[in-house]
């Protein structure tokens, strides 16, 4: 699992064990378990793959953009 910091630093890019593995990048025995844990294992690799267009299309696609953007619209028309 990935420090507190390195949680902070993306987590709205890659959720941690869903669609990628935060890790410290200064911890080599980290980085080689994360590494390791995907290349034993096609399915998890498979749907990490999934998940993680998935989430980059839903956050940060246009249909993305477009509905959060008019969140903040109606947020601020309701003030």
């Amino acid at each position: 699992a990935a420090s507190d910091v390195y949680k902070r630093q993306a987590p709205e890019v890659i959720v941690d064990g869903a669609t990628g593995y935060l890790v410290d990048p200064t911890s080599v025995e980290a980085i080689t378990e994360a590494v390791s844990s995907l290349l034993d294992d096609t399915a998890l690799r498979q749907r990490m793959g999934e998940a993680a267009v998935r989430h980059v299309l839903q956050n940060f696609g246009f249909e993305g953009f477009q509905r959060k953007l008019l969140s903040c619209l109606e947020e601020l028309g309701s003030q």
